[in-house]
């Protein structure tokens, strides 16, 4: 190594990638390594891929048994969620980023938390780790509004955003062991634990005022891992309504295409339903009613699933023309790619192979799509066609 002197950013996510960037820009006369979440598989998915990036970039990969040895470490805990042994290290200059203003929220599930005890604020804070729960003496904050519309999802974003901010503010002064901390105060402090909330039976709790049950469904609402429900239909959004409610708490007042309203204790909630399944399911069956229905109750035709599929990909690969051109219509990019980069033109040619129907490869390309984007194994569309041996394609190269 070129130095005594190590950084160590350990970690997953945006906020990971961000940190060990900074790092690389700023501190390259130093020993930089990275350590990976033992889960990442080096690709993207809806965030990008640390593993992926460190990689990417020549840095090296370690382990914690490697690190624990080192006598002169800077570790920076971006997301870092595997344990690790403080006792073990020989260095204390240790410091994690947690997604909450501490004393408030140590533990787990800050991004749901904060929404259902209706806060109006939360933050992101710097503090050195020890051997407690996010108990580490504090070295500074920022602090950061909650709006009323926010979900669990949009929350999450809120502390990536402020949290890259705030390593990039302080970072040099942490390296260079020019930073003041302070003990936690005892007041005002709060922990949850991993059963505070159980994600695989969640309930809602009906006979609450309308602001009560409203942050139950924004504190649950996260497409990437779960959305609450109301009779089998997820639920994307609630809203508080000015009608005081004259049912029992819990009750069904109306239902429409878009949405149903309950009654609360105090004001009528109305309750949006989420179409994109329906969106997805119509793509892949090639139901242009439902696909209608559908493109008139969403926002983001190029959605993706959690497998980073969305819409028009689907079509292409099941063959659905009809709902391609649909879809493309209605403002879809042709050039849409899952999280491993393969493309839609990539998905019409895979269908190809299995039907020998050239129509929406054809299609795609009259709509210019782009015929030479690469995936993450850098393959082409060409090349795959070279691949499989489907040479009779190559005349649209």
């Amino acid at each position: 190594m070129k130095s005594e002197k190590v950084i160590c950013v350990a970690g997953k996510n945006l906020i990971a990638v961000e940190g060990l960037k900074y790092c690389l820009n700023n501190h390259s006369d130093k020993n930089i390594c990275f350590l990976p979440h033992s889960l990442d598989d080096g690709i993207d998915n809806w965030q990008p891929s640390f593993k992926k990036f460190g990689l990417k970039n020549n840095i090296k990969e370690v382990t914690l048994e490697e690190i624990y040895k080192l006598e002169n470490l800077i570790f920076f805990s971006l997301e870092y969620a595997d344990l690790i042994s403080t006792q073990r290290f020989n260095s204390n200059e240790l410091f994690n980023i947690h997604f909450s203003l501490l004393p408030k929220y140590k533990g787990m599930y800050t991004s749901a938390h904060p929404l259902l005890n209706g806060e109006k604020e939360s933050g992101v804070t710097i503090h050195k780790i020890d051997d407690g729960i996010d108990t580490g003496d504090i070295i500074c904050q920022i602090k950061f509004g909650i709006d009323l519309t926010d979900t669990a999802e949009s929350l999450y974003k809120k502390y990536l955003h402020y949290s890259i901010k705030l390593f990039k503010e302080n970072a040099d002064n942490l390296i260079n062991k020019n930073y003041i901390s302070h003990p936690q105060n005892s007041s005002n402090s709060s922990y949850y634990s991993k059963k505070s909330i159980i994600y695989n039976d969640l309930i809602i709790d009906f006979k609450k005022t309308a602001f009560e049950i409203h942050n139950q469904f924004r504190a649950f609402t996260f497409r990437n891992y779960q959305l609450p429900k109301y009779e089998n239909w997820n639920i994307i959004e609630s809203i508080i309504t000015k009608q005081k409610s004259n049912l029992k708490a819990g009750m069904k007042v109306s239902e429409d295409t878009s949405s149903f309203t309950i009654a609360t204790i105090d004001y009528d909630l109305k309750l949006i339903k989420d179409y994109y399944p329906l969106l997805w399911q119509s793509s892949r069956k090639n139901d242009l009613g439902n696909l209608n229905l559908s493109l008139k109750n969403i926002s983001n035709v190029d959605l993706k699933n959690k497998q980073g599929w969305n819409a028009i990909i689907i079509a292409c690969y099941n063959g659905s023309f009809e709902t391609t051109v649909k879809l493309i219509e209605e403002g879809a990019n042709p050039n849409s790619c899952n999280f491993k980069g393969t493309s839609a033109l990539m998905y019409s040619f895979d269908f190809y192979t299995r039907s020998k129907n050239l129509e929406i490869f054809k299609f795609l390309l009259e709509c210019n799509a782009d015929r030479y984007l690469k995936d993450y194994k850098n393959k082409s569309l060409l090349d795959y066609i070279k691949e499989r041996g489907f040479n009779e394609l190559e005349i649209y190269f």
